[in-house]
């Protein structure tokens, strides 16, 4: 026998807080924090981002609107563009170039990116090596340089 009242089931979903969370309350329930410099701080902010349904975009000088993503999205990112199906193992500055070009943002973009490159095992074994020419030690045949430190002792 079916039930003649169909069961309401409720989901209860909790997003997590991540940097986006103050901007986002910010443009979409005009809600700052208690503590005025923050409150400042993030109002200042705001000013560069524009939110197109429930997506946080940061408007730039020269450059078309980027997502903001979560710092786990970022993993991913950089991974998939540093070593995915087109990736080809590029540099710091340049791979935080391209996920720009891309069309993603978050705050820590340049210094993740080059965390990743740093780690990155296989950029480490088949990086050029750097070589400085070998030169002879010299020795310095006029005790001018240290002559200073002479008087010091005395």
């Amino acid at each position: 026998a079916t039930p003649s009242i169909e069961v309401e089931q409720i989901m209860m979903v909790v997003e997590a807080e991540d940097w986006r969370t103050p901007i986002i309350r910010f443009l979409q329930k005009d809600e700052l924090p208690r503590d005025r410099s923050e409150a400042l701080k993030i109002r200042k902010m705001a000013a560069w981002y524009s939110m197109i349904g429930d997506k946080l975009f940061k408007r730039g000088f020269s450059s078309p609107l980027l997502l903001c993503v979560s710092e786990q999205e970022a993993k991913g990112i950089l991974e998939e563009v540093h070593e995915g199906s087109c990736g080809n193992h590029i540099g710091a500055r340049a791979l935080a170039g391209k996920i720009l070009r891309a069309g993603f943002y978050w705050p820590n973009l340049h210094d993740d990116a080059a965390r990743y490159v740093r780690c990155c095992d296989k950029c480490q074994r088949h990086a050029d090596l750097h070589h400085a020419p070998g030169e002879p030690l010299k020795s310095v045949l006029s005790p001018w340089p240290f002559f200073m430190w002479v008087f010091v002792g005395i």
